[in-house]
């Protein structure tokens, strides 16, 4: 169970914490969530492909403003990969959904048999700060 400081009231925001603590935010900070599933007897085989897929995406995802962080990973066991990006703001999420070298990757991922389910982002609504 979180213990919430009493700077979060509801749904009212107060100014961050510091010092590790629970961050309520004010602004509009977005994360979003792509994931895929796949045969996990192919994990191998789309663990090279997202080593490729960052040869492409890393410098065009760079060349984007408002990106704060950006992280792909593959769960080997269960068949599952999924790309996290955090953003300034709602509309710097979505340039990643017209993105030339982002679309391209669907061709990269399907015929290896990686079925992707709907992109969705999120407004933080608080983070942990170590």
């Amino acid at each position: 169970m979180i213990s919430w400081p009493s700077s979060i009231v509801g749904n009212a925001r107060k100014p961050a914490l510091a010092g590790g603590e629970l961050r309520a935010w004010e602004g509009s900070h977005y994360v979003r969530i792509s994931r895929g599933q796949f045969d996990p007897a192919a994990a191998d085989q789309i663990a090279a492909l997202l080593t490729e897929s960052g040869e492409d995406l890393v410098p065009a995802i760079r060349r984007l403003p408002g990106l704060i962080h950006y992280y792909g990973g593959i769960d080997h066991e269960h068949g599952l990969i999924v790309n996290v990006s955090v953003w300034e703001s709602e509309a710097h999420a979505l340039q990643m959904a017209t993105l030339p070298e982002m679309l391209a990757q669907r061709a990269r991922f399907e015929p290896a048999g990686v079925v992707f389910e709907r992109i969705r982002n999120y407004a933080v609504d608080w983070s942990i700060d170590p």
